[in-house]
């Protein structure tokens, strides 16, 4: 009775771990969900790593798609600028460079100091290009709570299989 609750509580548990653990992959590394806005001639697919930024840094991904033949386009110069919560400055733009990886996209990093909805300015071909779409990240504070489940799960998972092994080591012992 005791191997049917234990092996129970083994499955779901490996269930749950599954279930709420975010295992999904696309070309781009782990970015899963692009915002995408269109201008002119081109539609602008912008992602992030972690999906919801946090304070610390951040992965930012952008594809530069061509509208009319929806085939990603590597060749052109592209910036960023980004305006921080509750001011109405934008930070100097700063290039974008091929992704290593993927060259269909363009990558750079940035680490948030301020919580709050930032905006993100994708400027194509110049620095001060009227051609240029604005993205909005919601920042969120840094939460302690994902680690520390992940630690209490991992405790009771040892002493699940300390109890299973302490279970076959006392029926051997009965058994001699």
């Amino acid at each position: 009775m005791a191997k049917i609750i234990v092996a129970s509580y083994l499955i779901l548990s490996c269930a749950l771990f599954v279930y709420h653990s975010n295992i999904k992959a696309e070309a781009n590394g782990r970015i899963t969900n692009y915002q995408t806005q269109k201008i002119d001639l081109y539609t602008i697919k912008f992602g992030t790593i972690p999906p919801s930024p946090q304070i610390g840094k951040t992965h930012f991904s952008i594809q530069i798609i061509d509208s009319n033949t929806n085939i990603p386009i590597s060749d052109l110069d592209i910036y960023v600028s980004l305006k921080i919560p509750n001011t109405n400055v934008w930070n100097p733009p700063q290039r974008v460079y091929i992704s290593p990886f993927d060259s269909s996209a363009y990558e750079f990093n940035h680490e948030f100091e301020v919580t709050g909805t930032w905006q993100i300015k994708v400027l194509i071909n110049e620095q001060n290009s009227q051609n240029n779409a604005v993205f909005e990240v919601f920042v969120k504070q840094f939460s302690a709570l994902p680690g520390i489940l992940s630690l209490i799960f991992l405790i009771v998972l040892a002493s699940t299989f300390a109890y299973i092994i302490r279970i076959k080591l006392t029926k051997k012992s009965k058994r001699m």
